[in-house]
């Protein structure tokens, strides 16, 4: 049973639902029989010890202990800890899918819902340490290459016209082989930002192992912690979107990593010297010259 098909208990913390939600399809079998166990009966867990656990899902103990790590605990305590809903926390579902029989109102509404949702969701999963190791490498890279395919070309090439106006030396394209001869040019001052929501673009993948060879610092913003892209990165960040929907490629799931983008941006203007303040000064100048 996959986890859109689960009904699991509206008590199961939130958190720990979209931690879930966001490396289930990559746990092995013994691993999603305790991510099910987890999603079904979270009650059972916060008030049992771990060997009582193990053997009511049937599952080992260190079973648990490795999918607790998955999840980015420490250990099975900290799981234990977190897997019940908190006052502080809404319950309910809170991912509905857009539907034929939807008026035009009730789908506006939907697609705001969802996309306020996903942005908590990201801001609430925001690791510290990465976000700030994030900065770090863009306030030190030399030249920033910014790669996406798709909707993902979209979220990356407005990075590049961000970072650019303020000086920094960056370049963009959504063509495969040009993204490879800008890698070969990189070098280990300068930095990878990749954005893909699945984390397994082939391309992006294939430019990402290049950048490696070349001892490039990658930076992934990506939905997914386990997927390929993310394994290969030296820092990634997380966004938070699991929207069931009729459409395929859907603009909600952007949103998250245009939002990290732009914090990287303000908190990087705000670090930097007057070189970029007056530099970001001369780009909207120019710029005012093509509005009426």
């Amino acid at each position: 049973m996959s986890i859109e098909q689960n009904i699991y208990s509206d008590k199961l913390s939130h958190k720990c639902l979209i931690r879930i939600q966001s490396v289930y399809t990559t746990l092995k079998s013994a691993e999603k029989k305790a991510a099910d166990f987890i999603l079904n009966n979270p009650e059972s867990i916060a008030e049992g010890t771990i060997i009582d656990v193990a053997e009511m899902a049937g599952c080992s103990e260190a079973t648990f202990v490795r999918i607790a790590r998955k999840l980015g605990y420490t250990g099975y305590p900290m799981l234990k800890a977190s897997i019940l809903q908190t006052e502080e926390e809404e319950t309910g579902v809170l991912y509905k899918e857009i539907t034929p029989a939807d008026d035009p109102i009730s789908v506006v509404n939907k697609i705001f819902q969802t996309s306020i949702q996903s942005l908590l969701d990201t801001v609430g999963l925001l690791n510290s340490d990465s976000y700030l190791e994030a900065l770090q490498h863009i306030q030190n890279a030399k030249h920033i290459l910014f790669a996406g395919v798709g909707d993902s070309f979209t979220v990356a090439y407005t990075g590049y016209l961000k970072f650019s106006r303020i000086g920094l030396s960056s370049y963009c394209s959504q063509d495969f082989d040009i993204q490879l001869m800008e890698v070969s040019k990189l070098r280990s001052d300068d930095l990878l930002v990749i954005i893909s929501h699945s984390g397994r673009t082939q391309s992006l993948y294939e430019v990402a192992k290049y950048a490696k060879l070349r001892e490039t610092p990658i930076l992934a913003i990506t939905n997914y912690p386990i997927s390929p892209i993310a394994k290969i990165a030296d820092t990634v960040l997380l966004t938070a979107t699991f929207v069931p929907n009729i459409l395929g490629e859907i603009m909600t799931k952007r949103i998250p990593e245009l939002c990290l983008l732009e914090t990287l941006y303000v908190n990087t203007v705000m670090h930097s010297g007057k070189e970029v303040s007056d530099t970001l000064a001369n780009a909207t100048k120019s710029i005012s010259i093509n509005k009426l």
